[in-house]
């Protein structure tokens, strides 16, 4: 299997300062278990749904705070 027979099209962004909550919503809205945080056109990193999962609520992270990998 090819890696674009697999994932999801088009590849969803959010800047670095969004919030956890906002993430999340995203992530809702589009059906998607993660999204890209791009910065001045450069991938800074990625946010996964394990993510918020277990380093946002199960460490009981500000859901309004931005992301901090």
């Amino acid at each position: 299997m090819k890696v674009s027979e697999a994932m999801s099209a088009p590849a969803v962004a959010v800047p670095p300062r969004t919030s956890v909550a906002e993430a999340a919503r995203e992530m809702a809205a589009q059906g998607i278990g993660s999204v890209l945080v791009v910065e001045d056109r450069a991938l800074r990193g990625i946010v996964t749904d394990r993510d918020l999962a277990v380093r946002a609520l199960g460490g009981d992270l500000d859901p309004q705070a931005p992301w901090k990998p």
